[in-house]
Parts: C-alpha cells; structure tokens; sequence
C-alpha cells in the first residue's frame, strides 16, 4: 500500500469517525440529560417496572406531602404496602399527616437513595419510619448486601456523584461493576423497558398517563386483600397444610422458616447485620443533626407464629443495631397479637383486616413516640 493511498483512506475515514464520535456523544449528552432529570422515569418508563416502582414512590411522596403538616415518611417493602394504610392511620392520629411510600421487593439500600432525593437536608419530614421484621427469632436468610435486584430500582435516584458510593457497598467484583454501570451508563439499564417503549408505545403513554393522573390517589385509598388465611389448617408435626385445605403459593417456604425457628437458634447474618447498620446509619444521618426522628417498626412475623413460633423478642440489636445509630424501635406488643391466619394472605402479607388494626397499632405508636423526648433506643 501506498503512502499517497494511506492519506487518502485517512482523509476519506476522518470525517466518517468524526460524524460517529459526534453522534455517540450527542446520544449520551441527550440520554444523560433525558435520565438524570428524571424525565425518563416520570413520563416515559413503564410504571410496573422495578425503575418505576421508584418513581411511583416519588410520586406518592409528592401528591401526598403537606407543607407546613407534621409529615411522617413511612418506608418498606411489598409487607408496608398491604400491611399499612396511610388513609386509616391520618384518621386515626389526626395532626400527623403519614404518607406510605413502601417499594415492592426494595431493602434499606434503596430507602437511602429515595429518602436523600426527597429529602437531602433531613428536614422535611417530622419522622421517618422503616417497616420491617426485627425480630431475634426470625432473621432474614439473605445475603443482604450482595442483592443485585437493589440496582434495577435505583436509576430514578441517583447521580454521577454515586459513581464511588454504591459500587463500593458491594463485596462481589461483577457486581461493583454492575452498579458502576447503573450510575454511569443510565441508558444501559434502561435497554429493556426501551425495546419495549418502541414496540408498543401507544399502550406505554396511555399507562403513563394513568400512572400520573390517579395511582397516588388510588394507593391512598387502597383497602387491602379480602382473603385471609383463616380457613388454612396445619399438620401440627410438619406445619404443613393438610391435604384438604387450598394454600397460597409461597405459604410453604415461610411455614419452613417457622419450623426451623422452633428448633434451632437462628442468629442474624453477620454480613446482615453490618448491612442494615450502614444503611439505617446513613438514613437516621450517620451524626448529623437532623430535625426528623427516625424509628424501626417491628412487623407481625406471619400468619402461623402465634399459635406454633416461639414468643416474639423484638429489638435493635437483632438486625445489628444499637441506641447510638440514631434510631428507635417501634414494637407495640399489639403486633403480636396480629400473628393470626385471619390478619394474614398468604406467608408474608396481611390481609385487610390485619392491615385495618396494624395501621392504627402503628399510627398510635409513632404518635407517642413523637411526643416522648428523644433519647434513642426503644420506643413504647
């Protein structure tokens, strides 16, 4: 080859390379600006997905707060969604405006990410309150801090300024990788739910459209499931439901859990344990003084623990924190008494009738504990 025809394919290609670096570019200066301004999320992402359950959050928190009210932020997973009615606890505990804005599937990772974009100067909020079991004798199994599934919620909450934060909580190289590219590279995590907005966007705006003008509303007055679990019998020496009686899927692996706390200790992941001591650090302001209290509410255990499990001990130091991380624990011993087939759905969540007492038991509770000084530690 020639150096005259080297020259002319390098003039022939500088354009061509120019016009591809061009386009890259614009396409992630567009796609980051379309993203990080939470457009994307808002207008354009299915409502349904783990992103936009995220941003259904955000939009309850923005329908439901009240200037100038005693707001109180209340926090969880799928269990906080049926078990707690913001409707049911404003009218039991007028004076306090709750907003449950729980997240299906979502540990406290998460409630860090969507609390610092509602609330970044600790101030807006009376309370915050984190839904979930505490409890020494039902420890969560899971590895806690190496959950990828965190990752698919956050693109709606973050900045490039997590590019360090949130790969570093992870241990596993491939997943700092993955949260790399979640901060980073937002379009990437964003490939499916975008196939699926150019197959079908018609159907995509019109679930938009109805997400926007009346989930906040309908969230709100949410009664709960009808069904219960009180016609479920149990063979006594496997805690498994007997041949006559229809169960719901996924009532057998939370009867597992019961029979194995009869039997044996169970403590708290360690690798757990340091999690939710991060996280919960960081959300009640890691030392910062915030005006917000922040309180860890004790869920009923399940369906079947009163009658077979072992007696509730509820507390801090079960999921590894203490009276000087800025928190205080909520566990009323009505919660108890809600460990009942007829207050549960199936092995996780409560049912109606369980969401109508626990919501008032948890309204009553963060209400006292409100007017109680603030001394950290257990609250009544």
């Amino acid at each position: 080859m020639t150096l005259e025809s080297r020259s002319t394919i390098r003039t022939r290609l500088v354009p061509i390379l120019l016009l591809a670096t061009l386009a890259i570019a614009g396409w992630l200066v567009i796609g980051g600006l379309l993203f990080r301004s939470g457009l994307y999320y808002r207008y354009l992402a299915s409502p349904d997905s783990t992103a936009g359950e995220a941003e259904r959050a955000l939009l309850v928190i923005q329908k439901r707060y009240r200037p100038g009210a005693r707001n109180v932020l209340v926090l969880g997973d799928s269990r906080t969604n049926e078990g707690f009615s913001s409707k049911l606890a404003n009218h039991a505990v007028p004076g306090i405006n709750f907003i449950e804005a729980g997240m299906a599937g979502t540990t406290p990772r998460v409630w860090y990410y969507l609390l610092r974009k509602v609330d970044p100067d600790g101030d807006r909020f009376a309370a915050i309150v984190l839904v979930q079991i505490c409890d020494a004798t039902f420890p969560n199994r899971e590895d806690l801090s190496e959950r990828p599934l965190d990752l698919a919620y956050l693109p709606p909450l973050l900045t490039l300024e997590d590019g360090f934060d949130l790969p570093a909580s992870f241990h596993d190289a491939a997943l700092r990788k993955q949260a790399w590219r979640t901060v980073l590279l937002p379009i990437r995590a964003a490939r499916s739910d975008l196939a699926e907005l150019a197959a079908t966007p018609h159907m995509r705006f019109r679930q938009v459209r109805a997400n926007l003008r009346a989930y906040a509303d309908s969230r709100y007055d949410y009664a709960g499931h009808p069904e219960s679990l009180a016609a479920v019998r149990l063979d006594p020496s496997t805690l498994h439901p007997v041949a006559t009686t229809a169960s719901p899927a996924g009532l057998v692996d939370y009867l597992d859990r019961l029979e194995a706390s009869r039997t044996s200790s169970m403590p708290t992941r360690p690798e757990n344990q340091a999690y939710y001591r991060y996280w919960i650090s960081r959300i009640a302001g890691a030392g910062h003084r915030t005006p917000r209290r922040v309180f860890v509410a004790t869920l009923p255990r399940g369906p079947f623990h009163q009658q077979f499990g072992p007696p509730p001990r509820p507390s801090l130091q079960a999921i590894g924190l203490s009276t000087g991380d800025g928190v205080a624990l909520l566990a009323p011993p009505e919660v108890a008494a809600l460990e009942r087939p007829e207050y549960f759905f199936d092995g996780l969540h409560m049912d109606s009738a369980g969401r109508n007492r626990y919501s008032v038991i948890l309204a009553q509770s963060v209400a006292a504990a409100l007017r109680a000084p603030t001394v950290g530690g257990d609250a009544p």
